[in-house]
C-alpha cells in the first residue's frame, strides 16, 4: 500500500481497491488505444528489466509472474527471518522466507489519487510488522512515491521493510506491532544482521 499525504483511505476503500485488483485481465485499458498499448508495454518491459536485472543478480529474493496479461501480478518469497505473532499472542521468530503477491492496478497509467498503483500482500503466517495490516494482509510501503514505478524499485523497497530496516512510525498499519517493536528491547533480535540484495 502506497501511503499517500494528506489522503485518508477507509477500510471499505481498502477492500474495494483489494476486489479491483484481484482479478488478473479485468480492467486493462483497451489494448486498440494508445493507453492501452502503452500499458501493456509498461507490464511487459517492467518484467522483463527485473528478470534480467536485479532478479539475475540475487538469490536472496524470487520473484515470478503469475498468470495473465503483462504480467501485472507476481509471486514473491524473500529469504528472510521474521516476527511472528502466534494465535496465542507471543511473538517469536520465524526462519522464513516471507511469501506473498505483488499486484499492479490494471489501468497504472491512469492517475487516480485514490487508488494505489500497486498493492502487495503478504501470506507469511502471523507476519508481525508495523507497516503489515494483519486484517487486510497488506503491506503499507510507506513513503514510496505514487506509481507507477518499476518492479526493481519496489522490490528493493519490499527487502529494506520485510527485513525491518524500513518500519513507519508516523503512519502504522498495527498499532500494537508499533507497541512492541517500539517497548521491547529484544523485538529485533534476529533480525538486524541483514545481507545486501547482491
Amino acid at each position: 500500500m502506497t501511503h499517500t499525504p494528506d489522503i485518508q483511505f477507509s477500510l471499505s476503500d481498502l477492500l474495494e481497491q483489494l476486489h479491483d485488483l484481484s482479478g488478473l485481465d479485468e480492467g486493462l485499458p483497451d489494448p486498440s488505444t494508445g493507453e492501452g498499448q502503452a500499458t501493456r508495454d509498461f507490464f511487459a518491459n517492467n518484467w522483463e528489466e527485473a528478470r534480467t536485472g536485479l532478479l539475475s543478480r540475487t538469490q536472496r529474493v524470487q520473484v515470478r509472474p503469475l498468470p495473465g496479461t503483462g504480467p501485472r501480478s507476481f509471486a514473491f518469497e524473500f529469504d528472510r527471518p521474521y516476527k511472528c505473532k502466534r494465535p496465542d499472542g507471543m511473538v517469536e521468530l520465524a526462519p522464513g522466507p516471507v511469501t506473498g503477491t505483488i499486484r499492479y492496478r490494471p489501468n497504472v497509467l491512469t492517475p487516480d489519487p485514490r487508488s494505489r498503483s500497486v498493492i502487495v500482500f503478504v501470506d507469511s503466517e502471523g507476519f508481525y510488522h508495523t507497516n503489515y495490516s494483519r486484517v487486510a494482509k497488506v503491506l503499507c510501503l510507506g513513503d514510496f512515491p505514487p506509481g507507477p514505478f518499476p518492479l526493481e524499485a519496489l522490490v528493493e523497497h519490499l527487502y529494506s521493510v520485510i527485513s525491518y530496516q524500513n518500519m513507519d512510525s508516523t503512519n502504522p498499519a498495527d498499532k500494537e506491532a508499533l507497541r512492541y517493536f517500539g517497548t521491547d528491547p529484544d523485538a529485533l533480535e534476529g533480525l538486524t544482521e541483514v545481507q545486501p540484495l547482491y
